[in-house]
C-alpha cells in the first residue's frame, strides 16, 4: 500500500512539473538530450535551417505531450490499485488497525510529496535559467514596476510609496499571516467543505430522480432551508479522503513559510494608507482596471449628485412617524429613525413579494414545498454604489471640485443579493432568459455585435 502511494505521489508531482514546463514553453533535459542534433556544426556549418528547428520543436512538444498522457494513465492505474488494497485491508483487519494503517499511509505520502515537490521546483528553476535566461527565476522575489495609469487620484495627493502599492492593481493580494486565527479559519472552512462533500457523496449514491430542491439548486436558484439534517458518515472511502485532505491542508499551513511579495517602499505606502483610511475612499474603476482614490466626502457628494441629477430613477423618501394615528414627517431624523425606516420598508417589500408569490402558487396549484422555496425571509434592502468611468474623462482636466461633478462619469451598481425580490427575480430571469434568443435586437456580447 505504501509503495503504491509513494509512486502515486511521485507521478502526480512529475505530472505537475511537465505541465508547468509546457505552460512556460520549456523542455526537460531528458527530452532535449534525446531530440538534439549531434555534430550540428559539422552538418550545418552555416546554421540549422528554420524548418529543421521547427520540426525538432514539434517533435519535442509531441514527446512532452505523450509523457504527460502516460503519467495520467500511471496515476489512474495506481489509484485503482490503492482502492483494491484498501478494500482487502478493510475486509481482513479491524477498524483500529485499518485506521492506523491509514494514518501511516497518509503521513508517508505527505513526506514523499513534499520531498519530490522541492526537488522538481529546484529543477524547474534551473531549466528556466538555462533555456530562458531573459526571464527571472520564478522562485525569487519579482517586483515589476506597473504603469502609472493603474492609479487615478481625484483631487488628492498620494506619496510615491502609496502610488507604488496601489499601482499593483486590484488583482494583487498580500500573503496571509499564518497565525492561530488563520489556522482556526482554515479548520472551519475545511469542516464546512467536508459537510458539503459528504452530502454530495450521499446524494450521488441514492438511486432515482433528484428532488425538487436538488434540481433548483443545480439550476442556481438562491433557495435556502431553515434546517438541514446532518449528512451520514458511514462511507469509509469518503471519510478516509476527508481525513487525508484535512491532514494535508493543516500540515501545509503549519509548515509553510510566508515571504513578503512587496518591496520596502510599497510596505511603507501600505502603512500610510492604513493611517489615512478615515480620510480616503479607494474603489475600483468601471472598466479601466485601476484604483480610484478620492476623499470620502467627495465620494459621498458624487453619489448624491448622481442620485439627484438622474431624473425618473431615484426617489427620496422622507422619514416619517405615526403620532395619534397620523403619519407625520420627522423634523430632525436620527440614526435610529433611519434604521426604523429601513426596517419598515424592507418588511413592506418582503410582504408584497411573498403575497404575490402566494397568489401565483394558488393560481397554478403549486405544492407547499415549492411555495416555501421562493418565500423571502430575513432579507435586507439592496445596496447601491457607484464606479467611476475613468476611460471617459481625463484626470488632467479636473482642476477643482466643480469639474468632478461636470466631467466624472459614473456607473451605478445595485447589489440585490439577499434582497426581498432576489428569488422572484431569479425565477423571472430563468423563465424569460430562454426567450431572448428569439428577440432579433438582443446581443449576447460584443463578439456577436462584431460578427453581425
Amino acid at each position: 500500500l505504501c509503495g503504491n502511494g509513494e509512486r502515486l505521489k511521485l507521478y502526480e508531482q512529475r505530472l505537475l512539473f511537465l505541465k508547468r514546463c509546457k505552460s512556460y514553453n520549456i523542455f526537460p533535459m531528458f527530452i532535449l538530450n534525446n531530440s538534439s542534433l549531434y555534430n550540428e556544426d559539422i552538418l550545418f556549418p552555416r546554421g540549422v535551417p528554420q524548418f529543421i528547428e521547427n520540426s525538432i520543436k514539434m517533435a519535442r512538444t509531441t514527446s512532452l505531450n505523450q509523457h504527460i498522457r502516460k503519467l495520467y494513465l500511471d496515476i489512474a492505474h495506481h489509484k485503482s490499485e490503492i482502492v483494491k488494497i484498501k478494500q482487502q485491508l478493510r475486509n481482513c483487519t479491524s477498524a483500529h488497525q485499518y485506521t492506523s494503517i491509514q494514518s501511516v499511509f497518509g503521513s508517508n505520502n505527505i513526506k514523499v510529496k513534499i520531498s519530490e515537490k522541492r526537488r522538481l521546483k529546484d529543477k524547474f528553476s534551473w531549466l528556466v535559467n538555462k533555456q530562458r535566461p531573459e526571464n527571472v527565476n520564478v522562485d525569487t522575489e519579482l517586483v515589476v514596476e506597473p504603469p502609472a495609469t493603474r492609479v487615478t487620484p481625484i483631487r488628492v495627493t498620494l506619496s510615491h510609496q502609496e502610488e507604488a502599492l496601489l499601482a499593483l492593481g486590484p488583482n494583487f493580494a498580500l500573503p496571509p499571516r499564518v497565525d492561530d486565527k488563520l489556522i482556526t479559519d482554515v479548520k472551519v472552512e475545511m469542516a464546512a467543505a467536508a459537510y458539503a462533500l459528504r452530502y454530495r457523496a450521499h446524494m450521488e449514491g441514492i438511486q432515482g430522480c433528484p428532488s425538487q430542491a436538488q434540481h433548483l439548486k443545480g439550476l442556481g436558484a438562491p433557495i435556502t432551508r431553515s434546517y438541514v439534517h446532518p449528512p451520514p458518515t458511514e462511507n469509509m472511502d469518503v471519510e478516509d479522503k476527508l481525513k487525508r485532505l484535512n491532514s494535508l491542508v493543516l500540515h501545509h499551513y503549519s509548515n509553510v513559510k510566508i515571504r513578503s511579495n512587496i518591496t520596502n517602499e510599497q510596505a511603507t505606502g501600505l502603512k500610510t494608507l492604513v493611517q489615512r483610511r478615515d480620510e480616503l475612499h479607494i474603489s475600483v474603476s468601471d472598466k479601466g482596471g485601476e484604483f480610484v482614490v478620492m476623499e470620502k466626502q467627495t465620494q459621498r457628494e458624487l453619489t448624491i449628485n448622481h442620485i439627484t441629477t438622474t431624473g425618473g430613477v431615484y426617489k427620496f423618501i422622507t422619514p416619517t412617524h405615526r403620532y395619534k394615528g397620523v403619519i407625520r414627517p420627522v423634523i430632525e431624523p436620527t440614526k435610529v429613525t433611519f434604521r426604523r425606516q429601513i426596517k419598515n420598508l424592507r418588511d413592506s417589500i418582503q410582504n408584497r413579494c411573498n403575497s404575490l408569490w402566494n397568489r401565483i402558487c394558488e393560481r397554478r396549484d403549486f405544492s407547499n414545498e415549492v411555495n416555501k422555496y421562493f418565500l423571502s425571509h430575513g432579507s435586507q434592502l439592496p445596496t447601491m454604489y457607484i464606479l467611476l468611468k475613468t476611460h471617459k474623462f481625463d484626470i488632467s482636466d479636473i482642476q477643482n471640485t466643480e469639474d468632478i461633478f461636470l466631467r466624472c462619469k459614473v456607473r451605478p451598481i445595485v447589489s440585490c443579493c439577499g434582497s426581498p425580490s432576489e428569488k422572484l427575480a431569479w425565477l423571472c430571469t430563468y423563465i424569460l432568459g430562454g426567450l431572448l434568443d428569439h428577440v432579433p435586437s438582443h446581443l449576447k456580447n460584443i463578439f456577436q455585435h462584431l460578427d453581425h
